[in-house]
């Protein structure tokens, strides 16, 4: 027998589960350093300029007359040295006296460890340098005037944390449906610097499993702490039913019924379940002549032909529906 079918939405709705997503989502990031930071040559550092010659071939310039004031202040290197070149290397300090003459401090030997060097403060404008006497200086650490250097990476950490409705597509492309917080990521951050990332994701899922207990009750499969419920109408555009909010729904009245369920502000809106109008069994298809059939439908509500010695509903055109088993 071929049914004939319309657009009426509550039918066309029957199968389809809706599912109201709110993202609940805050992204923490905080940093520390790692504790085994990168190196870098002297001579692979672009904060190090040309020297004046083959004696004193890099410079790291600390400040200029053209700075003012700000070059009367003490001046300060630093260097955390990992590896020195065979024969050693030294340091010197470069500045300029009050009359403009140049003055060159006596070349200081660099040593494994931190290696720091003062300036002291003066009340005239003036340049300060520190020459190096090798490029093939290792160091893991340098700052100069309190500001790191750009040419020694540190590591960062950061937590994305994260909580969600029934799934999450990562940074990393992979899709969780599940929590997690061991999945890590590498991004580069503002220093060029890697920055491992680990996710913290709380993934609340809401299962609304609805089954048929009888002719007028539907009641809800999955029951979690702090779920909330809310019967609805599917024939009146899901509309919710006033004081209808516990796991069981009962009524005498005929429709297509569904549940929403929230938890944690996630929501998800189940499947609709016919409730009939008759409650016996019509074994002779016999009824309102005037009535059209729109489809028949089983106990989940999925469409169905008629199928011999089962129960089935029949879906009219006036909104009626009848419970009916065809024997063999």
């Amino acid at each position: 027998m071929t049914l004939i079918t319309n657009n009426c939405k509550a039918i066309d709705l029957l199968l389809q589960k809706l599912k109201v997503f709110l993202f609940i989502a805050f992204f923490t990031f905080s940093s520390f350093p790692l504790f085994a930071q990168a190196t870098s040559l002297i001579s692979s550092c672009s904060d190090f300029d040309a020297g004046p010659n083959t004696t004193w071939p890099y410079v790291l310039e600390a400040t200029t007359p053209a700075a003012g004031t700000a070059s009367q202040a003490a001046q300060t290197y630093t260097m955390n040295v990992t590896v020195l070149p065979a024969g050693g290397a030294e340091v010197r300090v470069y500045k300029t006296v009050a009359n403009g003459n140049v003055f060159l401090g006596n070349p200081i030997a660099l040593t494994l460890g931190s290696n720091s060097i003062t300036v002291p403060a003066v009340t005239f404008d003036r340049a300060v340098k520190f020459q190096f006497s090798s490029g093939d200086v290792e160091f893991d650490a340098l700052s100069l005037n309190g500001v790191n250097s750009y040419c020694v990476c540190t590591t960062s950490f950061g937590a994305d944390i994260l909580e969600v409705c029934d799934s999450l597509t990562w940074i990393d492309g992979n899709t969780y449906t599940s929590s997690n917080n061991t999945a890590t990521y590498t991004l580069i951050n503002a220093t060029g610097c890697d920055s491992i990332v680990t996710l913290d994701l709380i993934i609340i899922n809401d299962n609304a499993s609805v089954v048929v207990v009888n002719d007028s009750t539907l009641e809800v499969q999955s029951v979690s702490n702090g779920t909330s419920y809310q019967w609805v109408d599917c024939n009146n555009s899901f509309a919710p039913i006033a004081g209808e909010n516990n796991v069981n729904f009962t009524t005498q009245i005929s429709g297509y019924y569904a549940v929403e369920l929230s938890l944690n502000g996630c929501s998800v809106i189940s499947g609709c379940f016919a409730i009939p109008t008759t409650v016996g069994i019509d074994f002779t298809s016999q009824g309102v002549q005037s009535r059209k059939l729109l489809r028949i439908v089983d106990l989940l509500g999925r469409e169905t032909e008629i199928i011999k010695n089962k129960i089935l509903y029949y879906v009219f055109d006036d909104g009626t529906i009848e419970k009916k088993i065809t024997l063999e």
